[in-house]
């Protein structure tokens, strides 16, 4: 757990009885007020946090209805960069023993519009379940595969990864799929030959000449690599060849990974080490989705994409063809 940089404390929010003080509470509305957040009455002041000089720069707030766990975090602008909102989340993110003890099956469904608040439950094992708009979304914890991995495998594995990064929908896998299934456990699909890695090297050399041969631009350098990496990842499975769809956090793109070779629009990529996540095919709407690009982009994205692969793979490289975007792509853009 954090602990609390020097010279903050936390305030005493309940007197000898346990009985709250409401000493802070109006301090705390204000940060919440500060941070675009509306602290409904059914919110109790669970936390506080005092700068060195006393005043109020950090809250946390909980409700319990009887089956669903809910808590807010509001942290001061002066207070930004301190780490506070990590110590109440540390404190605040599980639901407490005592509401589990009354009800076997509480859950946590937490709205959130905070997209930072977003990454931090997502590294905390939650998962986005319905999604407003890109900053608001409905999240809650993943229940079955995370402790499993937790206890056997720590950070070794991709899939842990996945799912502690990215909130990954794992609930519908249980210990025993996990138990029996070794590519499940790994998080990686098989190493392929040389030869196929050379095989898709080659086809992967005449990505950006076809892809200047449709007249695509930077399209697929930005927004429209979710769509060519989805197409691509198609075409390998198709031809049974083991891969993942994986992206970049920081300078966000979406690749195709096989062995350790990443691959995008413009052939073979410098893989590096750091911000690699792993993405189920069937997340990548999802994914895409909360970058901005909607489903229907998506999916011609995807058809455009996959002309374009087509023509790399079929033709000669010294001979590519001189072919427009198809029509259902030109009237859709």
């Amino acid at each position: 757990m954090n602990s609390l940089p020097p010279g903050y404390s936390f305030a005493e929010l309940f007197d000898d009885f346990g009985e709250s003080t409401y000493a802070f509470d109006s301090e705390a509305a204000d940060i919440a007020r500060q941070s675009g957040m509306g602290i409904t009455s059914d919110r109790e002041l669970h936390y506080a946090i005092l700068a060195p000089d006393e005043s109020v720069v950090g809250a946390a707030w909980c409700a319990w209805d009887g089956d669903n766990y809910e808590f807010d975090l509001a942290i001061s602008p002066a207070a930004k960069g301190a780490q506070l909102g990590g110590v109440l989340l540390d404190l605040m993110y599980q639901i407490p023993e005592e509401y589990v003890e009354q009800t076997p099956d509480a859950t946590a469904i937490q709205r959130v519009i905070n997209p930072i608040m977003q990454q931090m439950l997502l590294h905390k094992g939650y998962k986005v379940t319905r999604t407003l708009s890109h900053d608001d979304v409905f999240m809650e914890p993943v229940k079955t595969l995370l402790p499993i991995l937790l206890t056997l495998h720590a950070n070794e594995t991709a899939l842990f990864s996945h799912v502690v990064d990215d909130g990954v929908a794992a609930t519908d896998i249980n210990q025993e799929q996990y138990t029996q299934n070794p590519g499940l456990k790994s998080g990686l699909p098989k190493i392929v030959s040389g030869e196929v890695l050379e095989h898709v090297r080659a086809q992967a050399l005449r990505f950006s000449e076809a892809c200047g041969n449709h007249n695509a631009g930077f399209h697929f350098e930005e927004g429209g690599c979710w769509g060519f990496a989805g197409a691509l990842y198609d075409r390998l499975h198709d031809t049974e060849i083991p891969a993942q769809l994986v992206y970049t956090k920081g300078a966000v793109h979406c690749s195709v990974k096989v062995n350790n070779q990443l691959f995008d629009h413009q052939g073979e990529q410098y893989t590096g080490d750091a911000g690699l996540y792993v993405i189920c095919r069937d997340e990548l709407e999802t994914f895409a989705g909360k970058h901005g690009v909607q489903t229907e982009d998506l999916l011609n994205d995807i058809a455009w994409a996959t002309e374009i692969i087509d023509d790399a793979y079929e033709c000669d490289k010294n001979s590519p063809p001189e072919r427009e975007p198809s029509v259902a792509h030109r009237l859709s853009r």
